[in-house]
């Protein structure tokens, strides 16, 4: 299957290579003795000019997905730059991987990375995402949610 990522990742890995965004010492020295295992973690932001590499196909923020013109593709920066999610209008269906995670009997939560997110940029994305009408919330982490307004009752967790 193709490999996706968002065109802001493409970018970010690009002001990497010129030496523009530094990986600290310590993250870089603790990612050659544990390769794979910190990004997992969200403790050190992630490599984007040596994933870059295993891309096939780029998604631009608004555009539709490639060969699947009923979904749409929305930045929604937080929990890293790049974050997206898949909305598909007619279904009213969220796909929305790390941008959201839902706890055990909990509600909802927009979830903030290492990345140094602003509350502004996070409330941005959680206005933008309340916005959409839908029905059917997918995150990446933990349960799906069938409702009315499912993200109505999303906090943000610093």
């Amino acid at each position: 299957a193709p490999v996706a990522a968002s065109a802001l990742a493409r970018k970010l890995a690009e002001e990497e290579e010129q030496g523009r965004r530094v990986m600290p010492g310590i993250a870089h020295f603790a990612g050659q003795m544990m390769p794979g295992v910190l990004h997992h973690l969200d403790i050190f932001p992630p490599s984007y000019a040596r994933q870059m590499r295993m891309i096939d196909l780029w998604l631009e923020d608004v555009a539709g997905l490639p060969h699947h013109n009923d979904w749409r593709i929305i930045a929604s920066p937080g929990h890293t730059p790049e974050s997206l999610c898949l909305y598909n209008a007619f279904t009213r269906e969220l796909l929305c991987g790390d941008t959201l995670i839902t706890l055990e009997h909990g509600s909802p939560i927009l979830r903030v990375g290492t990345n140094g997110s602003s509350r502004r940029q996070l409330e941005d994305t959680l206005r933008l995402l309340r916005s959409l009408d839908v029905l059917y919330l997918y995150p990446g982490h933990g349960r799906p949610i069938l409702a009315k307004n499912p993200l109505s009752t999303v906090s943000i967790a610093f």
